[in-house]
Protein backbone atom coordinates (compact mmCIF):
# COMPACT_ATOMS: atom_id res chain seq x y z
CA UNK A 1 0.00 0.00 0.00
CA UNK A 2 0.76 3.55 -0.17
CA UNK A 3 2.23 4.01 3.38
CA UNK A 4 4.49 0.96 3.15
CA UNK A 5 5.90 2.12 -0.61
CA UNK A 6 6.87 5.64 0.90
CA UNK A 7 8.48 4.01 4.26
CA UNK A 8 10.40 1.68 1.55
CA UNK A 9 11.29 4.66 -0.96
CA UNK A 10 11.89 7.07 2.30
CA UNK A 11 14.67 4.54 3.77
CA UNK A 12 16.56 3.94 0.47
CA UNK A 13 16.75 7.68 0.28
CA UNK A 14 18.35 7.51 3.65
CA UNK A 15 21.25 5.41 2.81
CA UNK A 16 19.19 2.01 3.28
CA UNK A 17 19.76 -1.08 1.26
CA UNK A 18 16.39 -2.09 1.08
CA UNK A 19 14.54 -5.21 -0.79
CA UNK A 20 11.31 -5.31 -1.37
CA UNK A 21 8.57 -7.09 -3.56
CA UNK A 22 6.07 -5.77 -5.66
CA UNK A 23 3.52 -8.06 -7.82
CA UNK A 24 3.24 -7.13 -11.55
CA UNK A 25 3.39 -9.01 -14.90
CA UNK A 26 7.46 -7.56 -15.77
CA UNK A 27 9.96 -5.54 -14.47
CA UNK A 28 8.77 -1.95 -16.46
CA UNK A 29 5.45 -2.65 -14.15
CA UNK A 30 7.23 -2.07 -11.38
CA UNK A 31 7.55 1.58 -12.02
CA UNK A 32 3.74 1.87 -12.94
CA UNK A 33 2.70 -0.30 -9.96
CA UNK A 34 4.70 2.45 -7.61
CA UNK A 35 3.31 5.25 -9.33
CA UNK A 36 -0.13 3.63 -8.51
CA UNK A 37 0.46 3.55 -5.16
CA UNK A 38 1.11 7.34 -4.85
CA UNK A 39 4.81 7.78 -5.21
CA UNK A 40 6.22 10.82 -6.86
CA UNK A 41 8.31 9.65 -10.24
CA UNK A 42 11.05 12.01 -9.20
CA UNK A 43 11.90 9.96 -5.83
CA UNK A 44 11.91 6.48 -7.91
CA UNK A 45 14.69 7.58 -10.15
CA UNK A 46 16.86 9.22 -6.32
CA UNK A 47 16.35 5.92 -4.49
CA UNK A 48 16.32 2.87 -7.15
CA UNK A 49 18.67 1.10 -8.90
CA UNK A 50 17.40 -1.52 -10.49
CA UNK A 51 14.35 -3.41 -10.45
CA UNK A 52 13.64 -6.73 -11.50
CA UNK A 53 10.92 -9.14 -12.63
CA UNK A 54 10.75 -12.83 -12.35
CA UNK A 55 8.77 -16.36 -12.65
CA UNK A 56 9.30 -19.24 -11.81
CA UNK A 57 9.94 -22.71 -14.11
CA UNK A 58 10.24 -25.78 -13.69
CA UNK A 59 13.73 -27.70 -14.42
CA UNK A 60 14.09 -30.59 -16.82
CA UNK A 61 14.82 -33.54 -14.84
CA UNK A 62 18.36 -34.29 -15.80
CA UNK A 63 17.74 -37.85 -15.45
CA UNK A 64 15.07 -38.23 -18.66
CA UNK A 65 15.34 -35.15 -20.41
CA UNK A 66 15.13 -36.29 -24.22
CA UNK A 67 16.55 -34.22 -27.15
CA UNK A 68 14.77 -33.69 -30.39
CA UNK A 69 15.16 -31.42 -33.27
CA UNK A 70 13.67 -28.35 -33.69
CA UNK A 71 10.52 -27.61 -35.81
CA UNK A 72 10.47 -24.68 -37.71
CA UNK A 73 7.49 -23.22 -35.64
CA UNK A 74 10.10 -23.30 -32.38
CA UNK A 75 12.61 -21.92 -35.08
CA UNK A 76 11.29 -19.08 -36.04
CA UNK A 77 9.95 -17.86 -32.51
CA UNK A 78 13.22 -18.59 -31.04
CA UNK A 79 15.22 -15.94 -33.71
CA UNK A 80 11.57 -13.22 -33.04
CA UNK A 81 12.27 -13.76 -29.57
CA UNK A 82 16.40 -13.47 -29.46
CA UNK A 83 15.94 -10.82 -31.90
CA UNK A 84 18.97 -12.20 -33.60
CA UNK A 85 20.19 -15.18 -35.47
CA UNK A 86 20.52 -17.70 -33.18
CA UNK A 87 22.16 -21.22 -34.45
CA UNK A 88 19.92 -23.99 -32.97
CA UNK A 89 19.08 -27.82 -33.63
CA UNK A 90 17.68 -29.09 -30.99
CA UNK A 91 15.49 -28.81 -27.70
CA UNK A 92 14.81 -30.81 -24.95
CA UNK A 93 11.41 -32.49 -23.91
CA UNK A 94 9.75 -33.50 -20.68
CA UNK A 95 9.69 -37.01 -20.02
CA UNK A 96 9.21 -38.42 -17.34
CA UNK A 97 11.02 -41.25 -14.77
CA UNK A 98 11.26 -42.70 -11.06
CA UNK A 99 13.50 -39.78 -10.24
CA UNK A 100 11.03 -36.83 -10.85
CA UNK A 101 7.83 -38.60 -9.99
CA UNK A 102 6.91 -39.22 -13.94
CA UNK A 103 6.45 -35.60 -14.16
CA UNK A 104 9.74 -34.80 -16.44
CA UNK A 105 10.71 -31.71 -14.00
CA UNK A 106 12.76 -31.49 -10.73
CA UNK A 107 13.29 -28.21 -9.54
CA UNK A 108 12.39 -24.67 -10.13
CA UNK A 109 14.94 -21.44 -11.26
CA UNK A 110 13.66 -18.22 -12.13
CA UNK A 111 13.57 -16.52 -15.55
CA UNK A 112 14.37 -12.92 -14.92
CA UNK A 113 14.79 -9.68 -16.18
CA UNK A 114 15.89 -6.06 -14.96
CA UNK A 115 15.51 -2.50 -15.54
CA UNK A 116 18.22 -0.37 -14.04
CA UNK A 117 17.38 2.85 -13.11
CA UNK A 118 19.96 5.22 -15.40
CA UNK A 119 19.71 8.74 -15.91
CA UNK A 120 17.56 7.83 -19.12
CA UNK A 121 15.15 5.85 -17.49
CA UNK A 122 14.81 8.56 -14.87
CA UNK A 123 14.28 11.42 -17.25
CA UNK A 124 11.60 8.77 -18.88
CA UNK A 125 10.04 8.79 -15.50
CA UNK A 126 9.52 12.30 -15.44
CA UNK A 127 8.55 13.19 -19.19
CA UNK A 128 6.94 10.01 -20.19
CA UNK A 129 6.32 7.33 -17.83
CA UNK A 130 4.19 5.09 -19.74
CA UNK A 131 5.53 1.47 -19.67
CA UNK A 132 6.12 1.27 -23.34
CA UNK A 133 8.62 4.51 -23.44
CA UNK A 134 10.64 3.22 -20.08
CA UNK A 135 10.82 -0.34 -22.30
CA UNK A 136 12.30 2.02 -25.45
CA UNK A 137 14.87 3.85 -23.20
CA UNK A 138 15.98 0.99 -21.46
CA UNK A 139 17.06 -1.68 -24.55
CA UNK A 140 20.34 0.39 -24.32
CA UNK A 141 20.90 -1.07 -21.19
CA UNK A 142 21.28 -4.78 -23.27
CA UNK A 143 19.86 -6.80 -20.56
CA UNK A 144 17.87 -9.31 -21.99
CA UNK A 145 14.04 -10.03 -21.43
CA UNK A 146 12.55 -12.46 -18.96
CA UNK A 147 11.49 -13.85 -22.84
CA UNK A 148 14.29 -13.80 -23.63
CA UNK A 149 16.03 -15.01 -20.28
CA UNK A 150 14.07 -18.31 -20.68
CA UNK A 151 14.73 -18.48 -24.36
CA UNK A 152 18.46 -19.11 -23.17
CA UNK A 153 17.97 -21.45 -20.66
CA UNK A 154 15.93 -23.65 -23.12
CA UNK A 155 18.28 -23.40 -25.37
CA UNK A 156 20.79 -24.89 -22.63
CA UNK A 157 18.69 -27.48 -21.70
CA UNK A 158 17.52 -26.44 -18.13
CA UNK A 159 13.73 -25.87 -19.05
CA UNK A 160 11.04 -27.22 -21.48
CA UNK A 161 10.11 -24.73 -24.32
CA UNK A 162 6.43 -26.19 -23.30
CA UNK A 163 7.13 -25.22 -19.83
CA UNK A 164 8.56 -21.75 -20.86
CA UNK A 165 5.15 -21.06 -23.01
CA UNK A 166 3.52 -21.84 -19.89
CA UNK A 167 4.71 -19.44 -17.44
CA UNK A 168 5.37 -16.70 -19.93
CA UNK A 169 3.65 -15.28 -23.34
CA UNK A 170 6.05 -16.08 -25.80
CA UNK A 171 3.62 -14.86 -28.63
CA UNK A 172 3.76 -11.06 -27.96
Amino acid sequence: DHEVAETAIHAALTGHLVFSTLHTNSAVGGFARLVDLGIDPRMIGSAFNIILGQRLVRKLCDVCKKERQTTPEEHTLIQRIMGKPVAIDSLCDAVGCEACGFSGYKGRMGVVEGIRVDDAVEEALLTDPRESHILEVAQSQDIPSMQQDGIMKVLAGITSLDELSRVLDLHT
